[in-house]
């Protein structure tokens, strides 16, 4: 079953198809970061925004690595099994900027300067309890 994308539009909460949550802030300042929250620097990065799963040719660039490369090569190299990927929680805009509890992307990590700072707090939910 294939998860239809969700337009994250600005600042709330957004509930996930699969039970999860994702709560959105527009911050002044960079905060805490763990595997479940990420922030980006928001005055390179702004709204719309999708929350979606693995789409064919994703690429992505993780942050320190030395380039991009496919979403599937990645996930095979984090030794993610096949029947999960399907069901990660991807961050877009025009590429890949975070998959949900795991890495960000290179570039757009927000500075202390930078004044704006759009902040992404996850809260998984569980795909097989809610007919995913």
């Amino acid at each position: 079953m294939e998860i239809a994308p969700l337009v994250i539009s600005g600042p709330g909460k957004y509930v996930l198809a699969d039970g999860g949550e994702l709560q959105v802030s527009v911050e002044s300042a960079p905060g805490e970061k763990t595997a479940l929250i990420a922030e980006f620097d928001g005055s390179l990065i702004d709204f719309p925004l999708q929350w979606r799963t693995i789409q064919a040719g994703d690429r992505f660039h993780p942050e320190g690595a030395p380039g991009g490369k496919k979403l599937k090569s990645f996930f095979i190299d984090q030794k993610i099994e096949k029947e999960k990927r399907r069901y990660l929680w991807l961050l877009a805009k025009d590429e890949i900027l975070w998959v949900g509890g795991g890495r960000r992307c290179q570039g757009y990590r927000p500075e202390a300067a930078c004044g704006r700072v759009l902040r992404f707090a996850y809260r998984p939910g569980n795909p097989h309890e809610n007919g995913l």
